[in-house]
């Protein structure tokens, strides 16, 4: 092998090296959507049937008192600020259908990372 083949593996090395680690801090991310959509769903079930008074998130640790008269029914935001009531049960039906599609994501960057780091392997091995 000459000096410019492996000046190409070496970038080439370089650019897959690169794209590995895009794909991990993509998957961190989306692990922890995933995580958020399931304590979602976890917070649903545990709302229902509740009433009286409660605490009520306005963002970063900062709550109002407040009364939950209805917990049968939520409002879902479904983009462009624009929110659609549902009820608890098919709230919960739409959150567990992103999970899923979370998880096919995860398991196909996985398989993606796999093969990448198998061509890492096959790239270093060339460069001995």
């Amino acid at each position: 092998m000459n000096e410019n083949q492996k000046k190409e593996i070496y970038f080439e090395y370089q650019l897959l090296t690169q794209h590995v680690q895009q794909m991990q801090q993509t998957l961190e991310q989306i692990s922890q959507e995933m995580l958020a959509l399931r304590i979602l769903k976890n917070n649903l079930i545990e709302l229902k049937g509740n009433k009286g008074e409660t605490f009520i998130p306005l963002g970063h640790g900062v709550f109002v008192k407040g009364n939950l008269n209805d917990s049968y029914n939520v409002f879902m935001n479904v983009g462009s600020d624009i929110c659609i009531e549902k009820t608890n049960e098919e709230a919960q039906k739409i959150i567990e259908t992103q999970v899923n599609e979370v998880v096919k994501v995860i398991e196909n960057l996985d398989e993606e990372i796999g093969k990448s780091a198998e061509k890492l392997q096959e790239l270093e091995e060339k460069l001995r």
